[in-house]
């Protein structure tokens, strides 16, 4: 069991030891290009045209299907949501409105409203739906404002247990609904560069899992050892951010990378028990190569932090398997207090709109922050597929392994 126990570093002076490093951290992840990115040309190698062949004349067909089922019509777009890997297969629709001049309303404009609707639905019934109101450039000013409204039903949500020790065995799975209501600023003062901040209103609910195939949490963990699974209470959460990004093409870079940093305090509004804070730190590069190709690197880390009395929830704790991180693993595999992951990418241009990928990930969870080192990492691999549309990623397929065996994953989002 993994003990509800304070954070060993509750002493005022190393609280603010920790602080320093996550002020240090930010500033260290956004001044890499200084290092790095600048000494590095932002201009990508022309991409061959291969030549037509019969084998890749599918791919290409394919890809036409998959355009023509996320095709905008008079403003309803194909939207399926932000589920984790283990929903099953999601549908859904968007609505974003169309402007006088038949554009979308999300269009590159200043002073333009970007509007979305969202209701989304899977096989294993979760459900999202969501409201999103972005203010674009305001007064032409690069400073732009958001609005967010979004509720969750994850019926199935899996839990293994908490840290690196963690039982493959222990598989439990449990309901999560949330809602939350926020708002936000950006302000891009330079070319690449942006800081942001906001506040979001949060409410969990955690219950009983609805996967028969496995154990409800509570029949097999004991609840008082989980913090947050007994009673669940509302959150305020206030966040800054500060990034550089000097990617070519964002939605499939070949050249060019991203850095940023993300600080969050959560206030416990009913109980006075879980207030807590967490940074999230991400690097990216991309180093461009012969023939069409790529190689793409990722380092993420995160760390949370509470004081004496307090406790961080666990449906809030940084997590490795899944659709995105850890890939060889199933979803929520790994959870504790902390988290790094490290991946890297070989990523080909087999054609124009098709993408095949080598990829190994490499990650642990923590208790300590001084366990954040490169030792015991646990490792996946695998084979991907991606078919890209001329604005953004339409479909990967990813083939991963890991020592807990196979896993095939179809995700509408890139992994990074």
């Amino acid at each position: 069991m993994w003990p509800l126990k304070t954070y060993p570093e509750t002493d005022p002076a190393k609280r603010s030891n920790y602080w320093a490093k996550c002020l240090t951290a930010l500033l260290l992840f956004t001044a890499t290009p200084v290092a790095l990115g600048l000494a590095q040309g932002t201009e990508a190698e022309p991409q061959e045209e291969l030549p037509d062949e019969g084998a890749l004349e599918k791919i290409e067909e394919a890809t036409r299907f998959l355009e023509n089922i996320t095709r905008s019509w008079k403003g309803f777009h194909f939207a399926p949501g932000d589920f984790p890997a283990g929903a099953g297969f999601v549908y859904g629709v968007g609505y974003t409105p169309l402007g006088p001049d038949g554009l979308a309303s999300d269009a590159e404009l200043p002073n333009r409203a970007n509007v979305d609707l969202v209701a989304s639905y899977s096989t294993r019934q979760y459900y999202q739906v969501g409201f999103d109101l972005t203010l674009r450039d305001l007064g032409g000013v690069p400073l732009s404002m958001a609005f967010q409204v979004k509720a969750n039903e994850l019926p199935q949500e899996d839990f293994f247990g908490f840290g690196p020790a963690s039982l493959e065995q222990d598989r439990t799975n449990y309901l999560m609904r949330s809602l939350e209501v926020g708002a936000g600023l950006q302000f891009r003062p330079f070319k690449g560069w942006s800081l942001g901040g906001g506040m979001t209103h949060l409410s969990p609910r955690i219950g009983s899992g609805r996967d028969d195939r496995f154990p409800s949490t509570e029949e097999l963990f004991d609840e008082t050892t989980i913090p947050g699974f007994q009673r669940q209470p509302n959150f305020w959460r206030y966040h800054g951010s500060l990034g550089y990004d000097y990617r070519d093409q964002p939605s499939n870079p070949r050249v060019g990378g991203f850095y940023g940093g993300r600080l969050s305090s959560f206030r416990d509004r009913d109980l006075d028990t879980y207030h807590f804070r967490h940074f999230e730190g991400d690097l990216q590069q991309y180093l461009p190569l012969p023939k069409s190709s790529v190689i793409a690197l990722r380092l993420n880390l995160v760390m949370t932090d509470f004081s004496t009395g307090n406790a961080v929830p666990f449906y809030y704790m940084p997590a490795l398997g899944g659709g995105e991180k850890l890939r060889g693993f199933r979803e929520f595999r790994f959870r504790d207090l902390n988290s790094l992951l490290l991946t890297a990418e070989y990523r080909w241009q087999a054609w124009p709109s098709f993408n095949m990928t080598l990829f190994v990930d490499a990650g642990k969870v923590t208790f300590d922050h001084a366990d954040l080192n490169f030792r015991d990492l646990e490792t996946s691999y695998g084979i991907g597929f991606r078919f890209y549309s001329p604005e953004a990623l339409l479909l990967r397929l990813d083939l991963a392994f890991s020592r807990e065996g196979f896993i095939p994953l179809f995700r509408y989002i890139h992994v990074f």
